[in-house]
């Protein structure tokens, strides 16, 4: 089957007002086409196993950035759209302040859209300020992407890349700053290791992960925050245990349902930062668009087999106007909840039932537990569920919607064990050092 294994997020910030037109269309276009020529776009596969590329453009100032959609598309269609694309003119475009929306956009764009964990974003720009290397934009940047690589482009307010190189070796990564930094188109193209050589071995890198773990966690006034920050780190430290082929995001739910959520290599989630709050309110307008609604479109996606949902909720305060979209993702054959109860006072917890098609043994009341605790439950209960999942066989459907009360202690306890737990799996991924050394032994 062909699916997207490879993501590129091309941005410029570029105005009429910034960038000399000429400049623009006879460097700063051209470049751009030079990447996509060593991109696999689906007409591009010779067999029904490759992964194809896909990119998208971004293009703007610094205080609004147009929308650009991630999505498979033809080297025809996107040539097409590349050979359309002006520098906007319209107020609102500012003409400097550093490249933090340019950052933003691109973050965005990975949460809307992305479909894979193999993710470079390609940063054109006349300025990068010491503040947006720093920032929380630029640090979860890191997380998500395999590679951040910065080329300088001239604009009337700075018609030298000089004084941003530190800073721009900052936002990419101290230990690659010098690979992944050009301080002009030219030296993009004609330096020992182009850009394009970064970007066409990124694209041969293998995207093997076939499952999703979705660890999303309720941010209410009705879970306490020292728990929903015991279950974050819980999930950090056995992450560390998890498989290649898995892909895992952590999630608050007023998150998710503002911003979406991305998929990280699961040696990367120790770095995630997480922040418990109260700021989701459980009988607010976020129903209407519900979390169990968001979790089965994202099940939904083709080229992954599985969805493992791990929840951290209670079942104080909840609408059972849920139920059925909670049936609706429970009964989905490439799902699989599991729930950690951090119910006060109980009032209805039929729904917990209905997420987990009865499985009693995939409810685990964690209102007193401590973080070892959490974790113990993660890699002796729940991991080795998800292991017994394999990426040539799917599971069957759920049973009939149920009204029966269930227990929120688990009573069961599973048989099977991680494999030597002991020592963590941290080699999920080719890393950028790993890339950069494989471009050496090719170059050389």
């Amino acid at each position: 089957m062909k699916v997207p294994g490879f993501e590129v997020v091309v941005l410029v910030k570029a105005t009429v007002q910034s960038v000399n037109i000429s400049n623009f269309y006879y460097n700063v276009k051209p470049l751009i086409e030079n990447l996509s020529n060593v991109l696999l776009f689906p007409e591009d596969l010779d067999n029904d196993n490759q992964n194809f590329a896909r990119i998208t453009l971004n293009i703007g100032g610094t205080s609004k950035w147009p929308k650009v959609s991630l999505k498979s598309r033809s080297r025809a269609d996107f040539l097409n759209e590349l050979d359309a694309l002006n520098m906007p003119s319209r107020d609102g475009y500012a003409t400097d302040g550093g490249s933090i929306a340019a950052l933003e956009s691109a973050i965005k764009t990975f949460y809307d859209s992305s479909e894979t964990t193999n993710r470079v974003i390609v940063l054109l720009t006349d300025q990068v300020l010491p503040s947006d290397a720093v920032s929380n934009i630029a640090n979860k940047l890191r997380c998500i992407c395999e590679m951040i690589i910065v080329v300088g482009i001239p604009s009337f307010q700075h018609s030298s890349f000089n004084d941003s190189m530190k800073a721009a070796g900052d936002l990419v990564g101290q230990n690659v700053a010098a690979t992944m930094v050009y301080p002009s188109i030219v030296d993009a193209v004609t330096s020992f290791l182009p850009v394009r050589a970064l970007i066409q071995v990124q694209m041969n890198r293998p995207e093997i992960a076939c499952q999703r773990v979705v660890f999303i966690y309720e941010n209410s006034n009705f879970v306490n925050l020292q728990v929903q920050q015991k279950f974050a780190t819980a999930v950090q430290i056995a992450s560390s245990y998890m498989y290649t082929d898995e892909v895992v995001a952590l999630v608050s739910f007023d998150d998710f349902l503002k911003d979406g959520l991305v998929f990280l290599e699961t040696y990367i989630v120790k770095n995630w930062t997480v922040e418990p709050s109260n700021s989701y309110d459980p009988l607010g307008d976020a129903y209407k668009t519900n979390i169990f609604e968001r979790l089965l479109k994202i099940a939904k996606t083709q080229h992954y087999q599985y969805l493992d949902v791990v929840l951290l909720t209670q079942s104080d305060v909840y609408s059972t106007g849920l139920n059925e979209s909670a049936y609706n993702l429970a009964n989905r054959e490439n799902v699989n909840v599991f729930i950690f109860d951090a119910s006060q006072n109980q009032t209805d917890v039929a729904i917990f039932d209905i997420l987990t098609r009865n499985q009693r043994d995939r409810i685990f009341d964690v209102t007193d537990a401590n973080r070892t605790a959490m974790t113990d439950i993660l890699t002796d209960d729940v991991l080795p569920k998800i292991l017994q999942q394999s990426c040539g066989a799917v599971v069957t459907p759920g049973p009939a919607k149920s009204t029966s009360t269930v227990q929120t202690t688990a009573t069961m306890k599973a048989t099977t064990t991680l494999i030597d737990s002991t020592t963590p799996n941290s080699a999920n991924a080719i890393t950028v050092s790993m890339t950069l050394a494989l471009i050496f032994t090719l170059f050389v």
